[in-house]
């Protein structure tokens, strides 16, 4: 390797770099997936927090009947 042409070592520039920009796409792909995942689990969980408080609404208001 040390012994390459100038041809040679722009060759393995160039692959290495391209490698390089092909591992930060498939980073970047999986923390956005990440992101977009736990963004809806907490729409998921905000929804489940608002059913529950609507259903705790009536039990309470009953309750203050009795």
């Amino acid at each position: 390797m040390l012994n390459q042409g100038g041809k040679e070592k722009g060759l393995l520039r160039r692959v290495l770099g391209a490698l390089w920009e092909f591992a930060e796409t498939l980073e970047a792909g999986s923390y956005g997936y990440t992101l977009d995942r736990i963004e809806g689990l907490e729409r998921e969980l905000e929804a489940l927090r608002e059913e529950l408080r609507q259903n705790r609404a009536p039990s309470d208001s009953t309750s203050l009947l009795r």
